[in-house]
């Protein structure tokens, strides 16, 4: 009777521990699919929503709960000017965000971009993910989704906030899956008293695509897991400051 009682405390706790996935959507693309899976496990209590390109993933959020604002969503609103400032907003590789949209309904005064390399996430991202991204010009916001060493020279103009998502080219390879010209052009966009935010990390200065002679600030946050969320924004000088902690984003 010890035995199986024993056995029994073993079997339960394996089954407590076991990982279910659900996919509850999948869209063809290149160069691997854009899936939306639902992943649970009761021994800690996780349960979440991810869209995966291939075996990358590209967005997660609770099932359960709240949660914390997006990475994206807490750096922009902490560096954001006055409602009645205009700012130029340039989004790369945020096709599943919530962080475009959130930002022209909360500053009247910005005009937003997003170049997105597949329209499979966009449209994942807006039935699953509640981002209300199309692609097309909506107003004051203005998706598009292909090739980004394309998308990113028909850029117009400088920018005043320029945001990479890592995740969103991480499947090219990062940003030395972009071309040289692609990579000035991330430079070159900047307005001159612009800022650029790269996340979720890790980052680290240094990085191809910022000069060695900028100023740079690395914010962290501790992540749900045994991995930090991180924040890097990068700037021409210092003389525009940084923002103070935001969202549980420390400097550091």
């Amino acid at each position: 009777l010890v035995m199986l009682s024993l056995g029994g405390m073993v079997v339960g706790g394996v089954l407590g521990s076991r990982t279910e996935v659900e996919e509850k959507a999948r869209r063809p693309s290149r160069p691997h699919d854009v899936r939306v899976v639902d992943v649970r496990r009761s021994v800690d209590d996780v349960a979440r929503r991810d869209l995966l390109e291939g075996t990358l993933l590209r967005r997660t959020m609770p099932l359960e709960g709240v949660g914390r604002p997006p990475w994206d969503v807490s750096a922009v609103r902490a560096v954001l000017p006055d409602l009645d400032v205009p700012c130029r907003v340039l989004f790369i590789g945020s096709g599943a965000s919530a962080a475009p949209r959130a930002l022209v309904r909360e500053h009247p005064s910005a005009r937003v971009r997003v170049l997105e390399r597949t329209a499979a996430t966009i449209e994942l991202g807006r039935e699953w993910f509640s981002t209300d991204l199309s692609v097309g010009d909506d107003d004051r916001l203005v998706v598009t989704a292909g090739n980004l060493d394309d998308l990113l020279l028909d850029v117009n103009g400088p920018v005043d906030i320029l945001v990479v998502d890592r995740r969103g080219i991480e499947p090219i390879g990062g940003v030395a899956g972009l071309s040289a010209r692609s990579q000035q052009a991330l430079v070159d966009r900047l307005s001159p008293n612009g800022l650029a935010i790269w996340g979720p990390g890790p980052n680290e200065p240094g990085d191809p695509a910022t000069p060695v002679e900028w100023s740079s600030q690395l914010y962290r946050r501790p992540g749900d897991g045994s991995t930090d969320e991180h924040v890097l924004m990068v700037r021409r000088s210092d003389e525009g400051g940084w923002p103070e902690p935001f969202d549980g984003f420390t400097p550091g």
